[in-house]
């Protein structure tokens, strides 16, 4: 062996032994081998033996542990591993700005886009899968199963189908279903990269405005807003479901509905994040302005209460900034040019506008529920406040300032009071983060500095501990339910790997009930199991499965199918073919009412098979549906048929037997 081979096999031993060193010696390589040995190793060994591998080990595991304590620590053992990575960029990160001293813009970027990288790259590797699970408005998420259908099938957003919807929330889940070849796990993918995106813009936003550990949160809290797949309210009371004999107590508000809604927050927090003064005032660079164009452009395509609250923001943005009219007109240039570009390559951008003033003039105003939102926020609002306080109180608050903050604020509330639901104003820590890098930046007083400080992560700690635990749950439900026996629907193949909780109905035993007494004996059965619905999620995909029995008997190859409630769940799962011009979701005085609603003629032009159910989610929508097209469908179709839970129209009449038959309905 020669002389440069034995010296460099020196270096390498000496560099592993410096390694080893390093792992087992200090604190940041010895949390990383210890969450290395736990990610690579004893997590893949435990989802072997969850799924019915692992030889012995396995079976004496599985022998030890009851289904649900097996499937919760193997759950929890997968949060640990995400959890564990954002641990140890933490540790990294405080070591590092110990050394290095004051960072430079550059670097505090790269700090915050790294955990937005390592966010989003654990949270795939360690939490996500092909999986969905659903214990809270299944007939909500239909909404995405059906348009992820007819998006597949080729038809295109408000143009061959109404939605106020923009585009971003349909194609999205749509190009996620696409990839992994189902709608298990879609709207969590699609979301993933949602939350990435949105982290990396307000790390860029964030370099030139705060302190690095400022940054870190609002990039954190944009993925925990984005990622989960559950509501941002508590919605509900307690339910119960049965695992094996045992009731189990159903805690978690599991749900992809109105995810748009939380993506649309996270794009806000990126967004006010533009609104906070430079540590070094200078006109925007133009790859700022491309930033918050594209920020802007998204949230048009996603909903437009958020992009128009966001457009106020950028006004001011460019507004008190030097150079106003060059950022105004540059950034306000940019965002239409992405907003028409995308209109020009899905073919919606006029359609969809359309759409969404049409349903504005159903639920445009909601100011009677405005003292209800500030209300239930108050803690948050107050929170938010109080680096704007301590600003005040030190005699340092510009009329900017006001402006600025008073702006945030206002427009939070809003967009709050045209949500479907009345908590987590997500959109305020911007506020709380605009505070401290004003208080921080002015005030040499130490004390103020703590105090907004405190405030700002009084402020952040709790939505940030509630999603880090939603993500918990997420994963520990989806171990959880794969253990559990195959539901009704299990053989579905639109189904294949979500998951509805709560499983059992009440409606199955009532409908078998030979005798009045053996039906008030199940009656209680109702108000045991616990319900945060009209209807329990079991007892929904009963009535489902209901019209999928029946609908199998009166449908032919190529048919079609309209649902006049929520959500059309039937072409997903037959695989059948979407309407033409059928709405993709109705919903009294939300979407329609009694004078606003789609034409018959235009809803139903394509429809070979049309369903209103008769025990609903939202029994309003139902009644409705029936009072509008009831008797137009019945004159036009030559088979009416109502079950225990639908009412079916199936295969049109010829027009001479549909206006022979208006004029019988005119007649009576």
């Amino acid at each position: 062996m020669s002389q440069t081979s034995v010296i460099g096999t020196k270096d390498a031993f000496r560099t592993t032994l410096a390694a080893l060193r390093f792992l087992v010696t200090d604190r940041i390589g010895l949390v990383g081998l210890l969450w290395a040995v736990l990610a690579f190793v004893v997590r893949p060994a435990l989802l072997s033996i969850h799924h019915g591998g692992g030889g012995d080990v396995g079976a004496f595991l599985r022998e030890s542990f009851d289904p649900l304590s097996l499937s919760q620590l193997v759950g929890g053992v997968q949060w640990v591993c995400f959890a564990g990575c954002l641990v140890i960029v933490a540790m990294a990160h405080v070591r590092y700005s110990a050394t290095a001293g004051a960072l430079s813009e550059r670097a505090r970027f790269m700090v915050s886009a790294g955990y937005a990288a390592v966010l989003a790259g654990a949270y795939l590797v360690f939490l996500w899968g092909p999986v969905s699970v659903f214990t809270l408005m299944m007939h909500d998420s239909f909404i995405f199963f059906d348009s992820t259908h007819r998006v597949l099938q080729g038809q295109t957003p408000s143009v061959d189908f109404p939605t106020p919807l923009g585009a971003v929330a349909i194609y999205l889940p749509a190009l996620a279903a696409k990839l992994i070849g189902g709608y298990a796990g879609s709207v969590e993918l699609a979301s993933a990269a949602v939350a990435l995106l949105l982290g990396l813009a307000c790390a860029w936003a964030s370099m030139r405005r705060f302190p690095t550990a400022v940054s870190v949160l609002l990039v954190v809290s944009i993925f925990l807003v984005a990622t989960p797949a559950t509501l941002l309210d508590k919605w509900g009371g307690d339910s119960f479901t049965f695992l094996g004999k045992d009731a189990f107590l159903l805690t978690d508000n599991l749900t992809w509905a109105m995810f748009y809604n939380r993506w649309a927050w996270a794009g806000l927090i990126a967004a006010f994040a533009f609104l906070a003064p430079p540590v070094r005032p200078a006109a925007p660079a133009i790859a700022e302005i491309a930033v918050l164009a594209a920020i802007l452009a998204f949230l048009f395509y996603l909903k437009l209460t958020y992009f128009i609250v966001a457009g106020a923001g950028a006004v001011i943005y460019a507004t008190t900034n030097p150079r106003p009219l060059r950022t105004l007109g540059v950034g306000a240039g940019l965002s239409l040019a992405i907003v028409l570009l995308v209109g020009v390559a899905t073919g919606t951008l006029t359609a969809y506008l359309g759409d969404v003033f049409a349903v504005t003039k159903v639920s445009g105003n909601r100011s009677g529920m405005l003292f209800l939102a500030i209300r239930r926020n108050l803690t948050d609002i107050l929170l938010a406040t109080t680096p704007m306080a301590v600003l005040a109180a030190s005699r340092n608050v510009t009329t900017k300032d006001v402006a600025v903050g008073g702006f945030m604020l206002v427009a939070s509330i809003f967009v709050i009071n045209q949500n479907a639901q009345y908590t987590g104003i997500c959109s305020l820590i911007s506020l709380g983060a605009y505070g401290v890098s004003r208080v921080w930046a002015v005030s040499p007083d130490r004390m103020s500095c703590f105090a907004a400080m405190g405030s700002f992560l009084m402020l952040a700690a709790s939505p940030l501990l509630s999603g880090s635990m939603t993500m918990m749950d997420q994963v520990s439900a989806a171990r959880r339910e794969e253990v559990r026996p195959a539901a009704e629907w299990s053989d579905v193949l639109a189904l294949k790997g979500v998951y509805i909780a709560e499983r059992e109905s009440a409606l199955a035993p009532l409908e078998k009930a030979a005798t009045p007494e053996r039906r008030r004996e199940l009656l209680p059965l109702i108000g045991a199991l616990g319900r945060r619905q009209d209807l329990r999620q079991g007892e929904y995909m009963h009535v489902v499965m209901a019209g999928v029995a029946d609908l199998r008997g009166a449908m032919r190859p190529g048919d079609s199918i309209v649902t006049l409630a929520m959500s059309n769940p039937f072409p997903a799962l037959l695989d059948a073919r979407d309407a033409k011009g059928a709405s993709l979701s109705l919903q009294s005085n939300r979407t329609v009412d009694d004078t606003t609603y789609p034409k018959p003629e235009d809803m139903f032009r394509d429809a070979d098979h049309v369903m209103i159910p008769r025990v609903s989610m939202v029994s309003s929508t139902s009644e409705l549906m029936n009072e509008l097209y009831g008797s137009w469908l019945t004159a036009h179709y030559e088979e009416h048929v109502d079950s225990a839970y639908w009412s079916r129209w199936s295969r049109r009449k010829s027009a001479d037997d549909a206006s022979s038959s208006l004029e019988t309905v005119g007649s009576r």
